[in-house]
């Protein structure tokens, strides 16, 4: 693949996880999304949340969730 098909991929890449931000802060403002557990991995300790009013899923390590 060419250098500037890649920098240019690469720059598209970050402008729509940009987007995909400033998307998520219109739907939950200030990052204040109401998580709810919706899986767990206990070997590793991860918890998988899912926002109740976006949408949007995380994985966190068990004691970064509240």
């Amino acid at each position: 693949m060419c250098v500037t098909t890649k920098k240019k991929l690469r720059e598209t890449i970050m402008g729509l996880t940009y987007r995909v931000m400033e998307l998520e802060e219109r739907l939950c403002p200030c990052s204040q999304h109401d998580w709810i557990k919706i899986g767990a991995n206990y070997h590793d300790a991860i918890v998988k949340l899912q926002c109740k009013r976006c949408g949007k899923t995380t994985e966190k390590h068990e004691w970064e969730v509240d």
